[in-house]
């Protein structure tokens, strides 16, 4: 596997109201087509829908049952990798 450090990062909200929903962005710099994977280290509830994701754009929608936990940091994890097999990693999203 080879890591390509780089100006990836992900786009979203810093903290979410437990009425509204979020949306968050992996924006890779790459002109491959890329696959998409997402992961929550610290939830399983959320971890279970964010492995069934595999685009740049995750919407969760107000009330959602993924996001089971208020007063609680999600850390989120996305990784992308072309067809070379070269990853690029997220930094850790909360």
């Amino acid at each position: 596997m080879l890591l390509v450090p780089g100006p990836a990062r992900v786009l979203g909200p810093t903290s979410v109201d437990p009425c509204g929903g979020i949306q968050l962005s992996f924006i890779v710099p790459s002109p491959r087509a890329l696959t998409y994977s997402w992961t929550c280290v610290n939830n399983e509830a959320l971890d279970g829908f964010l492995r069934r994701q595999s685009m740049a754009d995750l919407t969760l929608d107000p009330g959602t049952p993924e996001l089971p936990l208020g007063d609680f940091t999600y850390e989120i994890r996305a990784k992308a990798r072309d067809f070379l097999g070269v990853h690029w990693l997220s930094s850790q999203v909360q």
